[in-house]
Formats: structure tokens, sequence, C-alpha cells
């Protein structure tokens, strides 16, 4: 008997959380996932650091078009083949990157560092 209780009380837990989940989904704030925001623009005090330890407000920085890679700079499975398809792409540009374009290259990690920012920075701008 105590066998048959412990698949059906977990079955039972299992219906009912489901059913509370079903009555009050989490809020979007609690949930992982990719949440778009069209039409929305960038805040005005989005302020980063570059490799330089110099503080960048990426808005008033943004006076001709601009690239924004937003990665891990330790990411070997897909950010790297990212950077360095965009490394190739402006190699084969004929515009020139600084005067008629930008790039920023943005890590989400807080552990990555200004240091490895510029390590980053000397190895794609070959």
């Amino acid at each position: 008997m105590r066998q048959l209780i412990i698949p059906v009380l977990t079955i039972f837990l299992s219906g009912f959380t489901y059913f509370l989940l079903a009555q009050n989904p989490p809020v979007a704030d609690q949930q992982l996932g990719v949440f778009e925001h069209l039409d929305e623009y960038i805040s005005d005090d989005l302020v980063f650091t570059d490799e330089k330890y110099e503080k960048i407000n990426i808005r008033e920085s943004l006076d001709k078009p601009t690239v924004l890679a937003l990665v891990y700079y330790e990411c070997p499975g897909i950010c790297s083949p990212l950077l360095n398809g965009l490394a190739e792409a402006m190699d084969k540009t004929d515009i020139n990157l600084g005067k008629e374009y930008q790039v920023y290259t943005i890590s989400f990690s807080p552990a990555e560092k200004p240091p490895l920012a510029g390590q980053k920075k000397k190895t794609y701008a070959r």
C-alpha cells in the first residue's frame, strides 16, 4: 500500500502544481527566455566600460552606423564563430571602420573584465 501512495501522491502534486501555474503563470521578470522590445529605444543612461576602463555611453556614441555584437569573450561555441564571421565581413568591405561605421563588442559576463576585452580587440583587429 505504501508503494502505491508515493506515486499517486507524486502525480497529485504534479497535477496540483500544473493547476496552480495555469491559474497564476509566472510574470515575465521571473521567466528565462528572449523578450522582444520592438519599437523601443536604448536607454539614455546605458554606460559600459571599455578595454581602457573608460566609460562609454552607447547612446551618445551612436553617430554613425553601428554594429553591436553581444557575446561572451570566452565562449568557443557560438560567440567565437560570430566574432570570426564579423571580422571576416569587416575585412571584405570597402568602408572604413571608425570613419564610416563602428563596432562595439559587449560581453554579457560581468566576470569578463576590460583586459580580456582589450585582448579580443587586438586579436580581431588583425
